[in-house]
């Protein structure tokens, strides 16, 4: 497993760097708040009636290439009438899944730029959270 996690984490890091997201990083505090911003996107989709496990995808391509190719519209539950958007390069995921992967994918980049071998921190902490008390103590939340 731990193999696993670290080439997906690399990849996060790498497709980042391939897009120029390294040519100007910000400062640590600023990186740590882009996390939290997609928890905020996360509790927008659930505010606007979302459930947890629904995808949902936009269209973003430009108008000419969506006038020729694709029907631009919101697809839910995978469902269109037109077979061109499901496959669409376009096709942006969206919806609570897709905010809580842009969490990992940004948490996976910030650590690859500060050199943090996140899955060994990640394995650790699970580690230790197997010996901790139920509930942590009985806490609330």
């Amino acid at each position: 497993m731990s193999k696993d996690l670290r080439t997906v984490l690399e990849q996060c890091y790498n497709i980042a760097e391939e897009h120029g997201w390294h040519k100007n990083i910000p400062d640590f505090g600023t990186l740590l708040m882009l996390i939290v911003s997609e928890a905020a996107e996360a509790l927008e989709d659930f505010r606007n009636h979302w459930n947890p496990e629904d995808m949902y995808y936009e269209c973003k391509a430009d108008k000419h290439y969506r006038a020729q190719n694709c029907l631009g519209i919101v697809i839910q539950d995978n469902e269109t009438k037109d077979s061109k958007c499901t496959t669409c390069i376009h096709r942006k995921p969206c919806g609570i899944p897709s905010e809580l992967a842009d969490i990992i994918i940004r948490t996976a980049d910030v650590a690859g730029i500060f050199g943090i071998d996140l899955a060994a921190a990640v394995l650790e902490k699970m580690e230790y959270n197997k010996n901790r008390p139920y509930r942590h103590g009985n806490k609330k939340v």
